[in-house]
C-alpha cells in the first residue's frame, strides 16, 4: 500500500470525521434515552399488606414500561442508521481507489456498521428482558385489579397485545416472517457490504494487512453472534422465571 495515500483527499478525511462524529452522537443519544429515571426501592414491595404496595408496584411498572419502550425505539432507529449508512457508502463505490477515497479508507468503511450491529444486539436483548419484567408486573397488577389473567381478554390488554405481533414465539406466521426478514435483511446487508468492500480492496493490500482485515471482521462477526446466542440463552432462563411466577402467562 502507498502509505501517503492515507492522508490525501480532503473528502475522505471529512467523510471519516463526519461518520465518526455521527456514531459517537448516536451512542450518546442511545445511552441518554435508555437511562430513564428509576424509582427508588420501597419497603412496601416487601409487605403485601401495606397500603402503599399498589402505588409502588404501579410506579415500578411505569418505569419498566418506559425503559422498554425507549430501548426498543432506539433499537429500531439504529437499524435505520445502518441501512442508510450502507446505501450512502455504496453510492460512492465508483470513487473507490481514487484520491478522495483511497483503498485504506475503503477497507475501513464497514467498521462502523459492525459497531452498530454489536451495540444493537445489546440494547435489543436489554429490551427483551425489560419486556419480561413488564409482563410479570402486569400480572401482579391484573391480579390486584381482578382483571382476567389469561384467555382472549388478556391477550388484548397491556404488553400481551403487542406481543401478538412482535414476539416471534407468539405471533402469526406472517409476523414471524416479517420479523425474520427485517433482522436477517440487516444482517445480510452488513455482511454483504463488508465482503464487497474487502473483495474490492483485496488486490491492493499486502499479505500482512489482509490477515489483519480478515481477523478484524471475523472477530466482529463472532462477537455479534456470541452476544445474540448468550443473550437469548439467558432470556430463556428469564422466561422460566416468568413462567414460575406467572403460570397463567404460559
Amino acid at each position: 500500500m502507498d502509505g501517503p495515500t492515507l492522508f490525501r483527499g480532503g473528502f475522505a478525511r471529512r467523510s471519516a470525521a463526519w461518520w465518526t462524529a455521527a456514531g459517537i452522537g448516536a451512542m450518546l443519544v442511545t445511552y441518554a434515552a435508555t437511562r430513564s429515571p428509576r424509582q427508588s426501592n420501597s419497603p412496601a414491595l416487601e409487605n403485601k399488606d401495606s397500603d402503599d404496595a399498589p402505588g409502588a408496584l404501579n410506579a415500578l411498572y411505569q418505569s419498566e414500561k418506559a425503559d422498554a419502550s425507549a430501548i426498543f425505539n432506539v433499537s429500531m432507529a439504529m437499524m435505520g442508521i445502518a441501512a442508510a449508512y450502507v446505501v450512502g457508502a455504496i453510492s460512492l463505490a465508483e470513487k473507490y481507489g481514487s484520491d478522495s477515497i483511497p483503498w485504506p479508507v475503503v477497507v475501513l468503511l464497514p467498521a462502523p456498521l459492525w459497531v452498530i450491529v454489536v451495540f444493537h444486539s445489546l440494547i435489543t436483548l436489554n429490551a427483551m428482558n425489560h419486556g419480561l419484567s413488564v409482563l410479570i408486573l402486569e400480572d401482579r397488577l391484573f391480579r390486584r385489579a381482578r382483571l382476567p389473567r389469561r384467555g382472549a381478554v388478556r391477550r388484548r390488554i397491556g404488553s400481551e397485545a403487542g406481543d401478538q405481533v412482535m414476539d416471534i414465539m407468539k405471533s402469526h406466521w406472517a409476523h414471524k416472517a416479517a420479523t425474520i426478514f427485517c433482522y436477517a435483511g440487516v444482517g445480510f446487508l452488513v455482511v454483504g457490504y463488508t465482503a464487497y468492500d474487502v473483495v474490492r480492496w483485496w488486490p491492493h493490500g499486502g499479505n500482512g494487512w489482509r490477515i489483519v482485515v480478515l481477523s478484524l471482521y471475523s472477530l466482529s462477526f463472532v462477537v455479534a453472534a456470541a452476544s445474540w446466542i448468550v443473550g437469548l440463552w439467558k432470556l430463556r432462563d428469564a422466561q422460566n422465571v416468568r413462567d414460575e411466577l406467572c403460570p397463567r402467562l404460559r
